[in-house]
């Protein structure tokens, strides 16, 4: 299985990890696991939804589409792509069916602080999703009487419900890097595609989807770009829009949209952190006037 450290921006801590899922087969007069039985439901109810063109369906899509998955944090979408830990994944990584390995742009990040970001994330979030599992296990007993309301569905609960299951997958998604981290089972392999896509998204370059040769970074480029990354400057995106879009088309289509998530979320924190330093800026000159 492959995974991807892609840096977001040039501090390395705010990168997107994902791991690239396998579609896995049901053996045929087999049922598949019941959590996936779940979510198939709840993913095909959400779809009819979708095509709703009118009805409190379409205003919920809509409502829970621009104000909620969009505060999803990346690092729980990244997370929730990694296989559960449990006996079957433990014995499928010892008996080497599951093998990982990790494509990261080498110009952009040093191949000996990859291991480093990933563990960091795994630890980071273990506990951060545990903490909001328990808050949502808490609150669905507390909103599960409004089940009697008739005519009207019990938004919060089901709510609660699906966050949970997120935290859930998020929780169990990092213990599996965890426990790759743990174990030295990640293999690491700069990837000079990456380092295409990278510089020519630094650069803006209109050719980028037309030629992969026009696009590829020379050594001098590399170099630039490298120590761009590893200086004390400003912190400064590495990642757009349109890089996610050729990133997702070079390698695994999923990539899209969890890289572009991730991009706007970093982009307003981004401009949240320089609007309080300005603002702390203009308070202290004021102060010694």
């Amino acid at each position: 299985m492959r995974i991807f450290l892609l840096p977001i921006t040039t501090r390395q801590s705010r990168a997107i990890v994902y791991c690239e899922r396998l579609h896995q087969t049901v053996a045929p007069g087999t049922k598949p696991p019941i959590a996936e039985r779940i979510v198939n439901k709840a993913t095909t109810t959400w779809n009819s939804w979708e095509k709703a063109e009118k009805g409190w369906q379409k205003r919920l899509v809509d409502f829970t589409n621009t104000t909620i998955f969009k505060r999803i944090p990346y690092q729980e979408r990244a997370l929730q792509s990694f296989p559960a830990l449990n006996a079957r994944t433990i014995k499928a990584i010892n008996d080497k069916q599951l093998q990982f390995r990790c494509l990261y742009p080498g110009a952009f990040v040093k191949g000996d602080k990859v291991v480093d970001v990933l563990g960091q994330l795994a630890k980071e979030r273990q506990a951060f999703h545990w903490q909001r599992l328990v808050y949502c296990l808490i609150g669905m007993p507390i909103s599960a009487p409004f089940m009697i309301v008739p005519v009207i569905p019990n938004l919060p609960f089901y709510y609660l419900c699906y966050r949970a299951y997120c935290n859930w997958k998020a929780l169990y998604g990092a213990k599996t890097l965890d426990h790759l981290v743990e174990k030295k089972l990640v293999g690491v392999e700069p990837s000079p595609k990456l380092d295409e896509l990278y510089t020519a998204g630094l650069q803006q370059s209109p050719s980028i989807g037309a030629s992969t040769q026009q696009a590829r970074p020379t050594s001098t480029e590399k170099t630039e770009r490298t120590q761009k990354v590893t200086t004390d400057g400003e912190e400064i995106m590495l990642l757009s829009r349109s890089t996610a879009q050729h990133i997702a088309t070079a390698f695994v289509p999923e990539l899209q949209s969890e890289v572009e998530r991730a991009v706007e979320q970093v982009e307003s924190a981004l401009a949240k952190e320089r609007g309080e330093e300005q603002a702390q800026a203009r308070q202290e000159k004021d102060k010694t006037q």
